[in-house]
């Protein structure tokens, strides 16, 4: 399911609510050619509502012509979606950042000894130091690019670092974390190596990379709406009436209501993400990846949209293998080659799809995380193919089963991690208020134990107070990343941690952790499971 989360766009599930009088608002001039016709927008309508999801964004290109529109709302306060309406984009970035290096390894003159196949050893090498020496020496821009460098996400170490992380924090904390794969074994997605593509490119270049996007790629391209720092967005929307950022929503199941995400506390751009922009800037972008053009080379286009990586021998809806280039995803789909990357962070999702054969391709932004983008974009993709109905992927049936599933799946994911737990577990030795206190780890930054639930944003599920839990929360956190421990036995627990407002039903993590009490009674250090593939602990002292 995580691999088809990340070409459908779809980040975590939400459901339960049926805001529909609240939603629907067409924020587009209309044609008769426009695909988003009558039937199109009652079908918005009927999806935005079935997966509370409050705005959406949706823009087409088809040969010379572009068609975008808006539905629902970029802010609950009756902002309603446009256009221009502006999103975190999230993963899209990645592509952005390949085609920065296909433009460094273009050049013959000023940066004539890079090449794809440059090891991050030459670049940045007092600072690019992983477990493993070999992997050291020897990982790639092109490894990286293509995540085959053995590293997993390892994603809250830099959601924890605190909003002043830089690249080159990120890229330093790899030296403390441990690898999954030997290098170029597996394909395995890992924001933090793109974290130290930006880096290299900021230490060979001496420009940020902030910089490099708008001078490079976006201006060229026209994308006068597209940003790379939060500030300068905002900046945007004070000075230009048709500039608006959309607000992040998650859904809260137990009140039946949405939470908004503080912009002001999310992470800085990191190289894997941070592209704030619109459907309509995107446009610009989803026409050089159907036709390869400038600011991209023919060699640089080839290369990005170039297998590197399997990433699954197959994955509905596409026929065969589906492969990863450089920040793209490709695909077989009836015959035809498709390119695509999904982003998703904290309430905000997108997703940019080109067909090249057929001059067409298709972006979507939304503010919260549900299926909803996906199933659209399906349909107006298999629209302009004219499939019949009865050969359509039937995401909506897929989604809706994955819904209804989803208490049983968490229950035996839980039994999974503990299947020998004794009838009647082993209390804790310790008192709960012996657990509390501040635990560290070098990547992993701060964590704080306490007893009672935090309150900022905070929900108590049903099981009340049951299980024992502990929570852990940090203070420098981005997106109120909130960790529940709940009591299996003796000093065992189970981790659910939550990257964003915790009050979902579900988390964004499942896995095992572990006090470790020293002879005088005190929990002297916590063992997480961070990475849930990995059965190796991770220590916070």
């Amino acid at each position: 399911m995580l691999v088809l989360a990340i070409l459908l766009g779809i980040a975590q599930l939400s459901w339960q609510f049926d805001p529909r009088q609240l939603l629907f608002t067409d924020a587009s001039e209309a044609s008769s050619t426009s695909p988003f016709d009558k039937g199109f927008d009652s079908l918005v309508e009927d999806t935005l509502a079935e997966w509370q999801t409050p705005g959406l964004a949706v823009a087409i290109v088809h040969g010379d012509d572009t068609w975008a529109k808006g539905y629902g709302y970029a802010s609950l306060n009756g902002s309603r979606v446009t256009p221009h309406t502006l999103f975190n984009t999230g993963s899209t970035t990645k592509s952005f950042i390949a085609s920065l290096v296909s433009i460094l390894v273009d050049s013959n003159t000023t940066y004539k000894d890079i090449t794809w196949n440059t090891p991050f050893s030459s670049l940045i090498r007092d600072d690019f130091v992983l477990p493993d020496a070999w992997a050291t020496e020897h990982i790639t821009l092109a490894d990286a690019l293509s995540h085959r460098t053995g590293m997993p996400r390892h994603d809250f170490s830099w959601l924890n670092a605190g909003p002043n992380v830089t690249v080159k924090d990120i890229t330093r904390s790899m030296r403390y974390l441990p690898l999954h794969h030997e290098p170029r074994v597996e394909w395995e997605y890992c924001n933090i190596m793109f974290s130290a593509v930006s880096y290299a490119l900021e230490t060979v270049t001496g420009e940020s990379t902030g910089d490099l996007l708008r001078d490079w790629l976006w201006r060229p391209m026209g994308m006068n709406q597209t940003f790379y720092d939060w500030s300068v967005a905002q900046a945007c929307v004070r000075k230009d009436k048709d500039c608006e950022l959309a607000t992040p929503y998650i859904w809260n199941n137990h009140t039946q209501d949405y939470v908004p995400e503080a912009i002001a506390t999310f992470p800085p751009a990191t190289g894997a993400g941070g592209t704030i922009s619109n459907v309509l800037d995107y446009t610009r972008w989803l026409r050089r990846l159907i036709n390869g053009t400038a600011p991209l080379s023919p060699e640089g286009y080839r290369a990005i949209t170039s297998p590197h990586s399997v990433m699954f021998a197959e994955l509905p809806p596409y026929t065969g293998p589906v492969w990863y280039g450089y920040g793209l995803i490709m695909g077989i789909y009836r015959g035809l080659k498709v390119i695509q990357h999904s982003g998703s962070i904290g309430g905000y999702t997108s997703n940019m799809l080109v067909i090249p054969d057929k001059n067409w391709g298709v972006v979507t932004m939304q503010n919260t995380d549900s299926p909803a983008q996906s199933i659209l974009w399906l349909k107006l993709m298999d629209d302009m193919l004219e499939v019949p109905k009865e050969e359509r992927f039937d995401l909506d049936t897929l989604m809706r089963e994955q819904r209804a599933g989803s208490a049983a799946a968490r229950e035996a994911r839980r039994h999974a991690l503990y299947p020998d737990l004794p009838s009647i577990p082993i209390p804790p030795v310790l008192p709960l208020t012996r657990y509390e206190g501040n635990y560290s780890h070098p990547a992993y930054h701060n964590i704080t134990i306490l007893l009672n639930a935090p309150s900022h944003g905070a929900v108590v599920t049903p099981d009340g107070n049951s299980g024992l839990p502990l929570y852990g929360t940090s203070p420098t956190a981005d997106l109120d990343t909130v960790v529940k421990l709940t009591h299996a036995s003796g000093e065992h627990w189970i981790v659910d941690a939550y990257m964003g407002a915790w009050t979902r039903d579900y988390s964004d993590m499942m896995s095992r952790a572990q006090f470790e009490v020293a002879a005088c009674g005190v929990a002297e250090m916590l063992g997480m499971q961070i990475e849930p593939e990995i059965e190796e602990y991770l220590w916070f002292v």
